[in-house]
């Protein structure tokens, strides 16, 4: 709460532009994705938050102001993550899909959605560091961009990461490999990993 308040008070009242953009990422699909940006600064970094759960946020625009239907793990942190010189992105579950499975985090056609994601930041922010921020099972997503596609980032932090395959006994919608077939030795980007003593996930 300190360090909230701290920040609060550092960055005053500043204003937002926030955008709600849409990418057509392959035929029949789009990827939603919801800018917080200041208008102020240009961004030395932007942040891709990765929700957790199903992926599915719910990005629309509510009496004109682009907002998330459904709360996620970040929706609350806006004045701790958009300080000075930062931007920050947070993608939706892509309009083809209502539960973003493990199968799905680790399919080609999540790897086009990805793609397309950090391709326009790219376009928008071409001198801004990348950090990729997820939690939980978008960790699986995150897996797969530390895997293989390192040279659209800079960094990245994992918080409460799948890091054990599911049982097999796991619901279809909950099971997959987790973070356990990445080789955390391959690559050289700076990674954090925040994870709880207490984390009631068994995997």
């Amino acid at each position: 709460a300190v360090l909230s308040a701290a920040i609060a008070c550092l960055l005053g009242t500043a204003a937002y532009a926030d955008e709600l953009v849409s990418l057509k990422t392959r035929p029949g699909a789009t990827q939603a994705m919801l800018l917080w940006e200041p208008r102020q600064s240009i961004p030395e970094t932007v942040i891709l938050l990765i929700p957790g759960g199903p992926g599915n946020i719910g990005l629309g625009s509510k009496d004109g102001r682009p907002e998330a239907e459904v709360p996620y793990l970040f929706s609350n942190q806006r004045k701790v993550l958009l300080q000075k010189g930062f931007a920050v992105a947070v993608i939706d579950a892509p309009s083809d899909q209502a539960n973003m499975t493990q199968e799905y985090r680790t399919s080609p056609n999540h790897a086009v959605d990805l793609e397309a994601v950090m391709r326009e930041i790219r376009r928008r922010f071409p001198k801004a560091r990348l950090v990729v921020m997820a939690h939980s099972r978008g960790t699986v997503s995150a897996g797969y961009i530390l895997q293989n596609l390192t040279d659209h980032v800079s960094s990245a932090i994992l918080f409460s990461g799948l890091y054990q395959a599911s049982p097999s006994n796991a619901p279809t919608a909950l099971a997959g490999p987790g973070l356990s077939r990445v080789n955390w030795a391959s690559h050289e980007v700076p990674l954090l990993l925040v994870h709880h003593v207490r984390d009631s996930c068994l995997v």
